[in-house]
């Protein structure tokens, strides 16, 4: 099954809801989005609406990123080291936490094991030492895996 949806909510939200399959939630990447935030999303939209939620960049992304500029965030030169590339340290423990909080309040299962679908917008010279992905909930079809590609405009539901 492919399901047709969009980056990002470019257009009305009520728009992409009602004419869509599914929606990536890009801004989960740039800072943490509050519970509520996204639990209004959840709301709004059709049972059967799927959400894709990137990891946040403090997971994936050195603090070198020109995306760090939308984090909302001054981040010590002392503290940098210790963001991105999916290293086992406090700012990438926050960073996965966020994600996590966000795919819950959206119904999402999150997977702490290797896994077939990437959740992750990743440079070529990143180098993850593990894999994320999500999993839509049980009450899904199959408890289909949702694979996210970087910029894609389609969401692959398997």
């Amino acid at each position: 099954m492919i399901c047709t949806g969009t980056c990002g909510f470019g257009r009305r939200q009520a728009d992409a809801l009602a004419q869509l399959d599914a929606v990536e939630i890009q801004e989960t990447f740039y800072r943490p989005v509050s519970i509520e935030r996204a639990a209004k999303w959840r709301a709004k939209a059709p049972p059967e609406f799927r959400f894709c939620v990137k990891a946040s960049q403090f997971i994936t992304h050195e603090v070198t990123s020109p995306t760090y500029r939308r984090s909302g965030r001054v981040i010590p030169d002392s503290e940098k080291p210790a963001y991105g590339s999916f290293r086992d340290t406090p700012p990438v423990r926050e960073g996965w936490e966020a994600t996590q909080s966000v795919a819950e309040a959206i119904r999402f299962d999150i997977l702490k094991k290797p896994a077939t679908a990437a959740m992750s917008q990743m440079s070529r010279s990143e180098k993850p030492a593990s894999r994320t992905a999500l999993r839509s909930p049980s009450s899904t079809p199959q408890g289909s895996a949702v694979n996210l590609t970087a910029k894609s405009s389609i969401a692959r539901c398997r």
